[in-house]
């Protein structure tokens, strides 16, 4: 019988061995290490470079907020698209008029959402069919911010139709009016002398009215309701004067918020480059001649210059004060024969200079009541007295505090959305 053979024991590994398995692991760790190094490096290449070429400079400002209505948020992605949409509207299309929408663009938008909220309280809203066969028939972009902008079109439109338009009488008083505007207190005086003396009213209107229509019109405004003049003139209370004068005389008003084409200036040289090629200024703008008179008699008394620009001056910023910078012998400011004539001395304050290339607020109405008789609201008139009612209406919605209006634009930000508005409109 063939003896059992004895099982082998198995040996532990010897210590060189031991050694090598270590190395091969060693080397595999290695291996696998290094390939997850170029892995997480390629991925970290690729994140940086999305992070700082796209998601920084592009992704992150399109999604900053520039306008919220009432919660209602619109970021810098729908105001381009608003700003493309605008441009292609007024200009076909044009990049070089860009610039010149960048701030009413922000304000519409704002308005345009508050139209929509408050048309909606009044049960009045927009099909979407309606808008999309607008834009189908005159050939528009679709884009959110262009079915909105004809979304608030129509909206004012039918507000202006089913709600307001019911209010306006059928009939109502007119007053036969002649107005002239004037810019100071003194001017008016020496008008209404001229007038009583044998003027006659509509020549001494065309003449220095600083108000358009009146001044077009020789002073005459014709029959017009109550309610119509200031929309017509720009004013803010020469409607009620004209309703409360005696029919067959004269009235006036001072109006300190309607703007006039002409200012005056008071302006002082503080340096002078040796050549001078330049000059520091420092100016204030005033409404009237007889204003710049006053305050260059009150600096001549010794008052200090910065100080009275912050009250009177009408270009006063908060961030330049009364300083006009260096300013070029190259300029085309009307001041310039001041400030670099080689006799004005430094810190010495001009006459008062006459700039008819700003606009200045505040002025003087003489006016007339010639007639007064009711009868019907002309088409042409109740379409302007709907549009009235319309626009204080919204103004009134704007200033409620119950509504939050808000528009965060910086000069960066209208830099970047001109830019990306630029290109959106060269592939189109």
């Amino acid at each position: 019988m063939a003896k059992k053979k004895e099982p082998q024991g198995v040996h532990p590994p010897t210590q060189r061995q031991l050694t090598h398995w270590q190395r091969q692991a060693l080397r595999q760790r290695m291996i696998a290490l290094s390939g997850i190094f170029i892995i997480v490096a390629v991925i970290a290449v690729v994140f940086s470079g999305v992070y700082f070429q796209w998601y920084l400079p592009v992704y992150k400002p399109l999604q900053a907020t520039v306008v919220e209505v009432n919660g209602h948020k619109f970021d810098m992605a729908y105001y381009i698209d608003a700003l493309v949409a605008y441009d292609q509207l007024y200009f076909s299309g044009q990049t070089d008029y860009l610039s010149m929408l960048l701030d009413t663009t922000a304000q519409n938008i704002e308005q345009i959402e508050l139209v929509r909220e408050e048309a909606a309280k009044l049960n009045i809203v927009i099909s979407e069919d309606d808008i999309t066969k607008i834009i189908t028939d005159n050939s528009l972009s679709n884009s959110q911010a262009m079915r909105d902008i004809v979304r608030g079109q129509l909206l004012s439109d039918k507000l202006k139709t089913d709600y307001f338009g019911p209010q306006i009488l059928s009939s109502a008083e007119h007053r036969d009016v002649l107005a002239i505007f004037l810019e100071s207190q003194s001017q008016l005086d020496e008008i209404k002398a001229q007038i009583d003396a044998g003027a006659d009213f509509g020549q001494v209107a065309a003449q220095f009215s600083l108000d358009s229509t009146t001044k077009g019109d020789g002073g005459a405004l014709g029959y017009k309701p109550k309610g119509l003049l200031d929309y017509m003139l720009s004013s803010t209370a020469l409607d009620d004067a004209v309703f409360s004068q005696q029919v067959g005389t004269r009235g006036t008003l001072h109006d300190a918020d309607k703007t006039k084409q002409v200012g005056y200036w008071l302006v002082k040289v503080t340096e002078k480059k040796d050549d001078m090629s330049q000059v520091h200024v420092f100016g204030m703008l005033l409404s009237s001649q007889e204003e710049a008179q006053a305050v260059k008699a009150r600096l001549d008394a010794g008052e200090d210059f910065t100080t009275l620009a912050q009250q009177f001056s009408q270009t006063w910023s908060d961030a330049s004060k009364d300083d006009m910078g260096w300013i070029s012998s190259d300029t085309t400011e009307v001041f310039k024969d001041y400030v670099f004539d080689t006799n004005t001395p430094l810190n010495a304050v001009s006459s008062p200079i006459k700039d008819t290339t700003q606009s200045t607020r505040g002025g003087y109405w003489l006016f007339k009541v010639v007639d007064s008789v009711v009868k019907d609201i002309s088409e042409d008139d109740k379409t302007s007295l709907i549009s009235q009612a319309f626009s204080a209406w919204l103004t009134e919605k704007q200033t409620d505090k119950s509504n939050s209006l808000s528009i965060s634009l910086n000069e960066s930000q209208k830099t970047f959305a001109t830019g990306r508005a630029k290109t959106q409109l060269s592939t189109t």
